[in-house]
């Protein structure tokens, strides 16, 4: 049986930005902390209070990127040339 996990249980999100293909890729990696991932005092010291910013700046980044994909196409539409009727 799978074992429950709350969303209010200890995590360590890792995001990590790559280049691919030309592009970027973002992967965003959540291990819940564990018997065998235990954290020391300071790094849990550390993270105490900080869900809230990471998961605000996640919503800043998803804002952005949408915003940047409307401006690209935007930008596409704009520079096409007009099709010449016949």
């Amino acid at each position: 049986m799978a074992e429950a996990t709350s969303s209010s249980a200890p995590r360590i999100n890792t995001i990590t930005f790559d280049a691919y293909n030309g592009l970027m890729k973002l992967t965003l990696c959540a291990r819940r902390i564990t018997k065998e991932v235990q954290l020391t005092p300071q790094v849990a010291a550390a993270l105490t209070g900080k869900e809230q910013g990471s998961s605000e700046s996640l919503y800043r980044l998803a804002d952005e990127l949408e915003n940047s994909l409307k401006s690209a196409t935007a930008d596409q539409t704009a520079f096409q040339p007009e099709e010449k009727g016949a």
